[in-house]
């Protein structure tokens, strides 16, 4: 497949740092704000995890409940994909 690409030295993880973003992961949805990102993990910031969605096109969650920790971090290898979505 070819495609058209933009050199950028920021990986796309990077450029939604100082964003709320959500996280989808193996097992688990987390979604809070993008505080870093390294090689490793990232960080996100009041962070919360989804239990359960409801639907995509409602403003806010259907059960997302605060984590205990103002930060929390997740592998990156445990990601499978991420964005803004509320």
């Amino acid at each position: 497949m070819k495609k058209l690409v933009e050199i950028d030295s920021l990986n796309a993880l990077e450029t939604l740092m100082g964003q709320s973003i959500t996280v989808f992961c193996a097992n688990y949805f987390y979604t809070g704000l993008l505080t870093a990102v390294d090689n490793q993990a990232i960080t996100i910031d009041d962070p919360k995890i989804i239990y359960e969605t409801g639907d995509f096109n409602d403003s806010a969650w259907k059960n997302a409940e605060t984590l205990p920790q103002k930060q929390w971090h997740i592998m990156i290898n445990a990601i499978e994909s991420f964005g803004i979505i509320k």
